[in-house]
């Protein structure tokens, strides 16, 4: 598998990255008190994010269909529990429900796979279509 993307994060403009080595070190500079948000962006304009700290954090992912459209996605573990959880960072407050509010290790996890696998989403986590959010 290979991985190619654009890394940014809060105060950067970023820098192409060729190598999950690369993502996985730069992924350990996020802290909710900032740098608290990373994005990755592949060629065809998709996206996968992540923002909040190492303990808590929400990844959220949109994907460029080929008529130029998108679709946005939130990732959680299991099913909405209807309960809200807020995620404290630098860029936030954001409210989620508490079954989207993940950890580093979520995050990493989804986000090598989305990359590596050209904006496939990972579906060992529930992606919630958050679209209409965009519109």
């Amino acid at each position: 598998m290979s991985f190619e993307a654009h890394y940014e994060r809060e105060g950067t403009t970023g820098w192409p990255i060729k190598s999950w080595d690369d993502a996985n070190t730069l992924l350990g500079y996020q802290k909710a008190e900032g740098p608290s948000y990373t994005v990755f962006t592949l060629s065809n304009g998709s996206f996968i994010q992540c923002a909040g700290g190492k303990k808590q954090l929400v990844v959220e992912a949109r994907v460029i269909n080929e008529s130029g459209s998108f679709n946005h996605y939130r990732f959680g573990l299991g099913n909405s529990s209807g309960q809200p959880q807020t995620i404290e960072c630098n860029c936030g407050p954001i409210t989620v429900d508490e079954s989207e509010a993940l950890t580093m290790r979520d995050a990493r996890l989804i986000i090598r796979h989305f990359v590596e696998n050209k904006g496939e989403l990972l579906g060992k986590y529930n992606a919630t279509d958050i679209t209409e959010m965009f519109q």
